[in-house]
């Protein structure tokens, strides 16, 4: 167990224990309790900051479902070019990748529904496939998104050898070469 932490650093350190242990093993399989050693602290610490699991995962997400909903806006305003609209989805993907794991646990989808972040994503595939999308173009769409989606998966692989820059670069441009003829 690592050291108690000071109680000004003690609400961040249970929030970095969660997202590790919720990126790790899920969030149906993470307990307060494995989130409270992992912390260094007490389950009454975590309950102290947190009312329950629920409210974790919220504290978590909440900046990138607000990114997510105010990148759908701009994108839909301003009418970003796809280049631009995939570049600012690969930068916050990566910056929250830990979320990638999270976004195929089904007991996080409902919550990610209820936020509107599916809704979003479909809105950023339809701003991709054009204003007025054929089949062919809402399926390179889905599948350029696809990659972005996944950014954050693809910066753990190549980590070692690739800047971030340069993989958040390479996974614009195959986006970009899906969403081609």
């Amino acid at each position: 167990m690592p050291s108690p932490k000071q109680p000004e650093g003690l609400q961040q350190a249970i929030l970095t224990a969660a997202r590790r242990l919720f990126g790790n093993l899920g969030y149906a399989a993470t307990s307060i309790a494995d989130i409270a050693e992992d912390a260094g602290t007490s389950k009454a610490a975590v309950f102290y900051y947190f009312h329950s699991k629920e409210d974790l995962l919220e504290a978590l997400l909440e900046s990138f479902i607000g990114g997510l909903a105010n990148l759908t806006a701009r994108a839909s305003k301003e009418h970003l070019s796809a280049e631009t609209l995939l570049r600012a989805y690969i930068d916050g993907a990566m910056k929250s990748g830990w979320l990638t794991a999270l976004s195929n646990d089904l007991s996080v989808r409902e919550y990610l529904t209820h936020h509107n972040v599916v809704e979003n994503c479909e809105q950023i595939v339809l701003l991709l496939a054009g204003p007025t999308p054929s089949s062919s173009s809402l399926l390179r769409a889905r599948a350029a998104f696809a990659i972005a989606q996944n950014a954050g998966r693809f910066q753990q692989d190549c980590r070692q050898e690739l800047s971030e820059d340069e993989i958040a670069d390479e996974l614009v441009s195959a986006a970009l070469r899906v969403l081609s003829k």
